[in-house]
């Protein structure tokens, strides 16, 4: 979980608890993304990657409010895009959330 400097939350990067490789991507809309856009997608790579076939695979699901810029920031990690987004299983962090 990323909060900004106000305690709100502004990402959150988990799996639903399996280890297949699928991890979710969430954002709060931010004009501030590209600060960490990279440390969300490192600690994927080294949290929730499954090995195949001799080499580590992730399975990345970006909630629609970042699709665009987060679908780019992995496709130059060198990612694939299939086209679908995830609708159903994101936390909605339009609203504010402090933590505690």
């Amino acid at each position: 979980m990323w909060v900004n400097e106000k305690d709100e939350i502004i990402a959150i990067v988990s799996s639903e608890g399996e280890i297949n490789g699928q991890v979710f991507f969430q954002l709060r809309a931010t004009d501030d993304y590209k600060c960490f856009l990279d440390s969300l997608i490192e600690y994927a790579e080294k949290t929730f990657p499954i090995q195949k076939n001799g080499h580590f695979e992730l399975y990345p699901i970006v909630n629609n409010v970042c699709k665009e810029v987060l679908a780019e920031a992995l496709i130059s990690k060198g990612y694939s895009f299939t086209g679908k987004y995830e609708k159903d299983c994101s936390m909605n962090l339009t609203k504010q959330y402090l933590l505690n």
